[in-house]
């Protein structure tokens, strides 16, 4: 395994404690959905305690949703 297989992807910047990012998405969820590229092609959000995989550049969401093998949607 190499190092680019045990990286995280970025964390986008603007959490609150507790809540996470839920203020910004319920607030304006078109607008912070939008400004998610800004940060990566691959980027985690947090919501409350737990924590989501934005894809954000096409091709990328192209393979999760093909790819049945690596990205199980079951």
């Amino acid at each position: 395994m190499n190092r680019a297989d045990t990286q995280q992807p970025p964390v986008v910047p603007g959490s609150l404690p507790v809540l996470g990012h839920a203020m910004k998405i319920f607030r304006d969820p078109l607008d912070f959905l939008a400004s998610l590229s800004d940060h990566g092609d691959l980027v985690q959000i947090k919501l409350g305690p737990q924590r989501a995989y934005v894809a954000c550049h096409p091709e990328l969401v192209r393979q999760i949703l093909l790819d049945d093998r690596t990205f199980d949607k079951g």
